[in-house]
């Protein structure tokens, strides 16, 4: 604590991350978790036992492909198979 506070008095200019850095950074953590996401979605489709997805490598391409084009809504899939769940 005392060296952030002696930080805070010092004149000396230090460096500090650009802003864009930190927004290309946390845009970054974002698309992993996103893809993360994505790869759970994708097992539990190919395991499901009504609709199953055949092709799970096309299945996760199409989810992919709907992220670009910005109509990848991963909140109604998970909210999906949370209802799923309760109704079985």
């Amino acid at each position: 604590m005392r060296e952030f506070a002696a930080s805070l008095t010092d004149c000396e200019p230090k460096p500090i991350m650009p802003f864009c850095f930190l927004m290309v950074l946390s845009q970054s953590l974002i698309l992993c978790s996103g893809a993360s996401i994505c790869v759970l979605l994708t097992d539990q489709a190919a395991q499901r036992e009504f609709n199953r997805a055949e092709k799970p490598a096309g299945y996760f391409n199409a989810m992919i492909e709907r992220s670009k084009s910005g109509t990848l809504h991963l909140h109604k899939s998970i909210f999906g198979i949370l209802k799923n769940e309760a109704e079985n």
